[in-house]
């Protein structure tokens, strides 16, 4: 039986779907925290619940004073349960639906974006939210972040229906529902540039626009007030304590580290289109190449983020293994290889890119931060050219098998 006949066969592609489906019930059961960090968070953001339920005002208006950079907006939502003391493991299993509504309308946005690729195999490929360890985490221990992500999701429905239809009712939808993801998350902020960038291009400056603009601020004023007004700035609560101001900001560290990061998510993208990268490079005339090597030397000299700040990436641990960077630093190259590559391709790659990197201003650096947001983007905003190209038997299993091999790296590590 051929790869697309198996796929389209009832038994094989439901079997596959309920043994995903099932294996996150397990984790359910067993505790699972493949990322090391949901529990500790959740127990956190847990009190904080605790805390809404019992003192509304005084919580929000002194919400810096618990020293988190986590928006609010969750720990409300669950201080209601809370509040009618609703049992908790009861509420955790009703968090299991969330990523099942991110895994179906990222199956609608695949839809959009491939639409000669048969259903099931989009199917398939939406699936793979749910092998993420940060989402089978964040499902079993409650966390902004999958909200964050199921609203974005969202967005990116209401905006791909956008450059499908050009109507401004998809504009002001993903704009309203962007705006809930950034209040649930804030670090999402930066794609309302990108967002706003196509809404420029395809209205000009027009009524049109400037209802855009008047509506982004108005969804904006109560994060405004709540912020500068009020003067709970808590997006500036540091993650590491006793660390100067420039360690916190060095661009060298988050230029390397988001690389690696980057370049360990594409890894699957890296060998589907091995021969067509492996052409683009040798087609880099030398002034590119000195270009790359004076960018990684200036970032390699900079570099001094420690493994005690906690995260920075696989490819930084895996090399510390022999108590050096060397390794990472020969990712780091490859990576920014990788990087230059498909910002050539297309502006809208290196404009996305930029924003994936402004997304991190903190010290840490976590996977669970791009895990799978890079997932999603790749397929439904990056311009890669996989139109034609995903019906391909190696597509789904170098997906697949990347996906279960960070999960089961995630979960011995």
């Amino acid at each position: 039986m051929s790869y697309i006949k198996k796929i389209k066969n009832e038994k094989f592609f439901y079997a596959i779907i309920l043994l995903i489906t099932i294996s996150l019930f397990i984790g359910f059961y067993f505790n699972e925290d493949s990322t090391g960090g949901a529990y500790l968070d959740y127990t956190v953001h847990d009190q904080i619940s605790q805390k809404f339920s019992l003192n509304f005002n005084n919580t929000l208006l002194e919400y810096d004073q618990l020293k988190t950079r986590h928006s609010p907006v969750v720990p409300i939502f669950f201080s209601i349960f809370k509040y009618f003391d609703i049992n908790e493991n009861f509420v955790r299993f009703l968090n299991l639906i969330v990523p099942f509504l991110i895994v179906y309308f990222f199956y609608k946005c695949l839809s959009i974006n491939f639409q000669k690729i048969h259903k099931k195999i989009l199917i398939l490929f939406s699936f793979l939210i749910i092998i993420s360890p940060t989402i089978r985490s964040l499902s079993i221990w409650p966390d902004s972040h999958l909200f964050g992500l199921l609203f974005f999701t969202l967005s990116l429905y209401s905006f791909l229906n956008f450059l499908k239809s050009k109507t401004i009712y998809y504009a002001i939808l993903n704009i309203s529902l962007f705006a809930l993801c950034c209040y649930i998350r804030p670090s999402f902020v930066f794609f309302s540039i990108y967002f706003f960038w196509f809404y420029l291009k395809e209205f000009g400056l027009s009524k049109k626009l400037l209802i855009l603009f008047l509506l982004n601020i108005f969804l904006s004023l109560p994060a405004f007030y709540f912020l500068f007004i009020l003067d709970v700035m808590f997006l500036t609560v540091p993650a590491v304590n006793e660390v100067n101001f420039l360690t916190r900001i060095n661009p060298s560290n988050k230029i390397l580290i988001i690389s690696s990061i980057i370049f360990f998510h594409a890894l699957p993208f890296v060998f589907l289109k091995f021969n067509s990268m492996k052409n683009e490079f040798l087609k880099l005339n030398l002034y590119e190449h000195f270009f790359i090597l004076f960018f990684m030397l200036i970032n390699l000299v900079f570099f001094d983020y420690k493994l005690d700040y906690t995260g920075g990436g696989i490819f930084l641990h895996f090399s510390n293994i022999f108590n050096s960077n060397i390794i990472f630093f020969i990712i780091c190259y490859l990576s920014v290889i990788f990087i230059y590559l498909i910002s050539k391709l297309n502006i809208n790659n290196l404009f996305l890119l930029l924003i994936v990197f402004l997304s991190n201003p903190q010290l840490t650096i976590y996977h669970k931060y791009y895990d799978p947001l890079l997932l999603i983007i790749f397929f439904l905003l990056f311009n890669l050219n996989l139109k034609n190209e995903l019906n391909k038997k190696k597509y789904v299993f170098f997906f697949y098998i990347h996906s279960l091999f960070f999960l089961l790296l995630s979960l011995v590590k």
